[in-house]
């Protein structure tokens, strides 16, 4: 459309019913150069248009996109568009929407959405978001879901059937895209987002789940997030959530309807120093922990206890992997009696004041029997692992470093149980040997089922 180029003041052009304008699809990508001031167009009822590409048209506002039925692909990344295209909802074609970096798009009214694309990228940040299909939405307020209900059809689409929503008030949100959850092919992924002692642990850092909330930020975050309902409809059909470097969160009581998430399987809360327990009180009896598998808590300077108050019994039932770290006033993992029949992987490191797994509960007869791998570092108060009689009958692997005052393993009921089907493998010890040497044992036929392998001094 060269007769544009000479217009470079031009700020509201009207295209709409140009049903023979057959090069728009072609000069659109370019209006950003030869129109930079345009803040208003109007493109309803052109020509079919397959492809719509207006990326970079820094002064754009307002565009109006109705009839575009044909419309498949439609970019609006980078522009400065303060209204969501509801006219979308219309495109029964459409694939793919891009709106990255769209920071002045501060509210939608999901109620007006009946139908997004298959295909959803959407941040506030520069950077690369991923490949794959599914929804990155990266704001600096809560109220921006206020209105997605959890019973909204939006949650049984395409697009959301995948998300990963980030809350963050950081105006320079880059390392979000860098570190944190990439959409990459068919799947969500951690990268490098714990500490860089995770590179350690044993847990597997992939993650197979599809629906990501993140909460990251300051004391900015509080008066809209605690005990606020604009989360809620994304909270009950999420099942990974991250809460990061939030002063408000005391626990997770905060958030409103906690006790819906009945979906959450994998839950992160690091650098939260106000939090001094997970769980408080009845909100433990929530049924969202019959699902919870994968607990990870690090970086948390009040941290007394995970669970503080009465559990409901089948609460933690599908709880597999617990790791804990740099958790300095943590004195204990639960404060009642507690049935942990599926966890497989404990890891805890540098608890100062940790004495005692279990102190003040109990361990129901049935709990631990799936519990493999055990992994303790710099702990120098903690005395016992757990001073009952469950069965470590999966034990197969125990890393000790920095555990002075541990001088009695949990191998004894395994060892002498008669049945001889259960009698167990090796279990291999990874420590050091002046703290093997100082070991308590109940009898040689406890000490002889060990395999000993001194660590490295410098190793952790």
């Amino acid at each position: 459309m060269p007769c544009l180029k000479q217009l470079i003041m031009l700020e509201q052009l009207d295209l709409s019913n140009c049903a023979n304008l057959h090069d728009i699809q072609e000069a659109a990508p370019s209006f950003g150069h030869i129109l930079p001031k345009l803040r208003i167009l109007d493109l309803a009822n052109t020509t079919p248009i397959v492809h719509l590409s207006l990326r970079g048209n820094s002064s754009l506002e307002t565009i109006s996109l109705g009839g575009l039925t044909n419309l498949e692909v439609l970019d609006l990344s980078g522009t400065i568009i303060k209204e969501f295209p509801y006219e979308i909802s219309d495109f029964t074609r459409l694939r793919r929407l891009d709106l990255l970096d769209t920071k002045s798009l501060l509210s939608v009214d999901w109620e007006r959405i009946r139908l997004l694309p298959q295909e959803l990228i959407w941040n506030h940040c520069e950077g690369k978001n991923g490949d794959g299909s599914g929804a990155f939405i990266c704001v600096t307020s809560a109220e921006f879901f206020g209105s997605l209900k959890a019973s909204s059809p939006l949650w049984n689409q395409n697009c959301f059937s995948r998300f990963r929503f980030c809350i963050s008030p950081y105006e320079e949100q880059r390392t979000v895209d860098e570190d944190i959850l990439h959409l990459r092919g068919e799947q969500f992924f951690y990268n490098n987002y714990y500490t860089q002692s995770r590179r350690h642990s044993f847990a597997n850092p992939k993650s197979h789940l599809d629906r990501h909330l993140e909460i990251r930020g300051d004391g900015r975050l509080g008066d809209k997030i605690s005990g606020s309902k604009f989360v809620d409809g994304v909270l009950g059909h999420t099942d990974s959530l991250t809460l990061c470097n939030n002063m408000f969160v005391t626990s997770l009581s905060v958030l409103e309807n906690v006790r819906d998430m009945a979906e959450l399987k994998e839950c992160e809360i690091t650098k939260c120093n106000n939090l001094e327990n997970v769980f408080v009180g009845k909100t433990a009896m929530i049924s969202s922990l019959r699902c919870l598998e994968k607990l990870c808590l690090s970086h948390l300077a009040r941290l007394r206890t995970v669970c503080e108050g009465t559990i409901e019994r089948g609460s933690f039932t599908s709880l597999k992997s617990i790791c804990i770290e740099f958790c300095p006033r943590l004195v204990k993992l639960f404060s009642s009696d507690v049935c942990l029949g599926t966890l497989e992987t404990l890891e805890i490191r540098f608890c100062a004041r940790l004495e005692e797994m279990f102190q003040g509960g109990r361990i129901e007869g049935s709990s631990l029997q799936r519990l493999h791998t055990i992994c303790l570092w710099e702990l120098p108060h903690l005395t016992s692992i757990y001073n009952g009689h469950c069965q470590l009958r999966a034990l197969k692997k125990l890393k000790v470093k920095g555990c002075p005052k541990l001088r009695k393993l949990p191998l004894r009921v395994i060892v002498d149980d008669p049945d001889p089907i259960a009698a167990p493998t090796k279990v291999e010890v990874e420590g050091e040997l002046k703290w093997w040497n100082q070991l308590n044992w109940e009898g040689e036929g406890i000490k002889c089922n060990t395999q000993f392998h001194e660590s490295h001094p410098y190793t952790i």
